[in-house]
């Protein structure tokens, strides 16, 4: 794992402030508690180092709960691939997974800005960028094919709902009236959710909701698997 502490816990430019199975997120005093639940198994030793790469003083105060024991079965190590796409482009697909062998993946976090289509059939606004459909492709079959991107996190007409949460899905920070338009989300695939591969695995987003890319200024994901 090499990557931003605010990207592990939501990528999003502001913190989420509601809670899911994986992601627990609440205030306590003039405190935001973030806790990733997701298991971090390890058969000898683990590392976790810090550094402060802006200009000024960063204070947090980091707890960790465990136990001394792995499982029983066969387990993988918790990897995370941090994918992030920032416009202009032309490409079409914005891929947040690329694996191969065996794994399981446990959760993907986005964001996402970017600016009204105009050529979209959809009333011209600042997230039809969220027309950009979702796909996961499981050991070279199709698995998932998705008719939006909001949809993934359980939601409707363009985050219409947000902010939200269930045990699985997050989503927050929508921005649907101004440009450019923005949006964060998370969905936890856990709980007899996850999606497992064999051999591989491809989980994609659909840059411009009417095969416009050039709309989207930037399309970060964090994606969470278990190899």
């Amino acid at each position: 794992i090499d990557v931003a502490l605010s990207e592990l816990l939501g990528n999003g430019r502001v913190p989420p402030p509601q809670s899911t199975h994986a992601l627990t997120s609440f205030v306590e005093g003039e405190s935001r508690v973030l806790a990733l639940k997701l298991p971090m198994p390890f058969t000898n030793s683990a590392e976790l180092t810090f550094t402060n790469t802006s200009d000024g003083a960063f204070a947090f105060e980091l707890g960790l709960e465990g136990e001394r024991s792995v499982p029983a079965h066969t387990f993988g190590r918790l990897h995370v691939q941090r994918r992030d796409t920032v416009g202009p482009t032309q490409e079409l697909l914005h891929v947040a997974v690329q694996a191969s062998g065996l794994g399981r993946l446990a959760g993907v976090c986005a964001y996402l800005q970017a600016q009204p289509d105009a050529d979209s059939g959809i009333a011209r606004q600042p997230l039809n960028a969220l027309e950009g459909d979702v796909r996961a492709t499981v050991d070279g079959v199709l698995a998932l094919d998705g008719t939006g991107t909001e949809e993934y996190a359980d939601d409707v007409y363009y985050f219409a709902e947000a902010p939200q949460s269930s045990p699985f899905v997050q989503a927050w920070g929508v921005v649907s009236d101004a440009a450019p338009g923005r949006a964060n989300l998370c969905r936890w695939h856990v709980l007899g959710t996850e999606l497992d591969f064999s051999s591989s695995l491809e989980l994609t987003f659909e840059l411009g909701g009417s095969r416009n890319p050039g709309i989207v200024e930037r399309l970060r994901t964090v994606a969470f698997l278990y190899q």
